[in-house]
C-alpha cells in the first residue's frame, strides 16, 4: 500500500483482477514510451498466467496529426497492444469494457 492508503495500480490489478485495464494516454509526444512504461508495470508480478488484458486509450487523438497516427499504429502493429482513440472510438471503447 502507498502513502495515505493509495493502492499502485499494479497491484490494484493484481489484486482485484479485472478482465479488462484501460491505460489512458495522450496521444502526442512520449505516448509510447508512456504507454509501454504502463503495460510492463502492469504486467510485472503477475506470475505465469497473462495480465488483465490492457486497451490502451489515446485522448485528445487528432487523426489529421501525423504523430498522433504514428503513435497508434506503433503500438497497434509493433508493440500489438489493443488502442483505441478519443474522440472518435467512444463505441468501440464501450465495446471494449463491455467485454
Amino acid at each position: 500500500m502507498g502513502e495515505a492508503g493509495v493502492v499502485p495500480p499494479a497491484a490494484l490489478c493484481r489484486r482485484d483482477d479485472p478482465d479488462v485495464t484501460l491505460a489512458v494516454a495522450d496521444a502526442g509526444l512520449a505516448t509510447i514510451n508512456t504507454v509501454r512504461l504502463a503495460a510492463d508495470v502492469l504486467a510485472a508480478g503477475t506470475g505465469p498466467e497473462p495480465g488483465p488484458g490492457l486497451v490502451v486509450v489515446l485522448n485528445r487523438f487528432d487523426p489529421r496529426n501525423d504523430l498522433h497516427r504514428r503513435n497508434r499504429t506503433w503500438l497497434a502493429e509493433q508493440d500489438g497492444l489493443s488502442v483505441v482513440t478519443v474522440p472518435g472510438e467512444e463505441a468501440l471503447l464501450r465495446r471494449c469494457v463491455a467485454g
